[in-house]
């Protein structure tokens, strides 16, 4: 169980970059990209954090 949890979350995790990716060059802020990343992926991290 735990696996399919850490599998699920690396996906998020992967989801969420591309996301900020693609919102970045939407925005132009590429500048911020890799700071906007690490901040979405800690933010994900607390989230399920909580959840368990």
């Amino acid at each position: 169980m735990q696996e399919i949890q850490i599998k699920v979350y690396i996906c998020k995790v992967k989801l969420t970059i591309l996301f900020c990716m693609a919102d970045s060059k939407k925005q132009k802020l590429n500048k911020s990209l890799p700071y906007n990343t690490v901040a979405a992926a800690l933010a994900e991290q607390r989230r399920l954090a909580q959840n368990r």
